[in-house]
């Protein structure tokens, strides 16, 4: 539960600070955002012959969404599609199957990519980088209608703002 007269004021502030934040932000902006989802929906073909050459250009506009300083969900994606594309299509066929629990979906997400990366670690495979935020940025791209990018910090700090019991979960489905 979250205290309502704790909401207005962050809407209000919300509303005036996004027409700044749409244009110019460090991390390119909300429209960088729009961008991404637009590229991936002209790419995104899970039938394509070539998985990997297709995820590369589906994911091509996301930026800092899945790569960044010590973070490259997007990048090591690819690689796993590039020895392992049927799996990665597989995964991907699941993750987007809204007939399935999405909390299940995200763990078997995560567990294959652990799998894949287990199985072709030649030393440079430290992590597969295949955790809730790179996960909600995937849904995000495919079902902006129904999912957002999940970030543990903004998902904490709008929980505490609002007063709610709700704890948020670092790398997890729950």
């Amino acid at each position: 539960m979250i205290k309502r007269d704790k909401l207005k004021p962050v809407i209000e502030k919300y509303k005036t600070y996004f027409p700044t934040y749409w244009r110019n932000s460090i991390d390119g902006g909300e429209s960088c955002k729009w961008e991404a989802v637009k590229c991936f929906r002209e790419h995104w073909d899970i039938d394509a012959p070539d998985f990997a050459d297709m995820l590369s250009q589906a994911l091509a506009k996301t930026g800092s969404l899945l790569n960044a300083a010590h973070f490259f969900a997007g990048g090591m994606l690819i690689a796993m599609a590039r020895v392992e594309g049927e799996i990665v299509r597989q995964m991907f066929r699941s993750l987007f199957d809204e007939t399935q629990e999405l909390a299940q979906r995200i763990t078997d997400f995560e567990d294959a990519a652990e799998k894949i990366r287990a199985a072709h670690d030649d030393g440079t495979w430290n992590s597969h980088y295949q955790y809730a935020n790179a996960i909600s940025t995937y849904l995000w791209l495919r079902y902006p209608e129904k999912y957002y990018v999940y970030k543990y910090t903004v998902c904490h700090d709008v929980a505490a703002t609002l007063e709610t019991d709700f704890q948020p979960k670092g790398n997890s489905a729950a």
